[in-house]
């Protein structure tokens, strides 16, 4: 019996190891959570400048802009969210970027049914007065703001 009282003593100490061990994991990633979320950037959509009108998405001061027509209960649009927002904040570009909530736009828009641009997410570029390009979805809007960024976009080139 006293060899079962031996290992029994080991065993108590290999698991109070590793509870050990898991409590000072388990502190960190919290630990870890907590830095993150205090360092971390959040945007909101109303720190920026809106267009609320569709009659008012070609005639803003700018010769060149951006406008980024999103829904706050869109999927796809919460996905890029950070990002789109982040461009809007500095860019390289110096790019003036308008927001439109497909929630909150008046008048009637502009594109038919079915049409690039009538749904959210769609980024358009507006020179002179004119919707140059549109592109829906979250991998064409991205490369669209990469490209402005990079100054290889042809309306946005150095």
């Amino acid at each position: 019996m006293a060899k079962n009282a031996g290992l029994k003593r080991k065993d108590d100490k290999f698991i109070l190891k590793v509870m050990i061990v898991f409590a000072v994991v388990f502190t960190a990633l919290i630990a870890s959570l907590l830095i993150y979320n205090a360092v971390k950037v959040t945007y909101n959509y109303e720190d920026f400048d809106m267009v609320t009108d569709f009659g008012a998405m070609t005639s803003q001061e700018e010769d060149k802009y951006l406008l980024y027509y999103y829904s706050e209960s869109c999927y796809y649009c919460k996905i890029i969210k950070d990002d789109v927002l982040a461009f809007a904040t500095e860019n390289q570009a110096d790019a003036k970027m308008y927001l439109m909530d497909a929630g909150q736009m008046t008048g009637s828009n502009p594109f038919p049914e079915g049409a690039v641009g009538r749904s959210t997410p769609t980024l358009h570029v507006v020179v002179d007065g004119v919707i140059v390009q549109s592109v829906e979805g979250t991998d064409n809007i991205m490369e669209v703001l990469d490209q402005v960024e990079a100054g290889s976009h042809e309306d946005y080139s150095n």
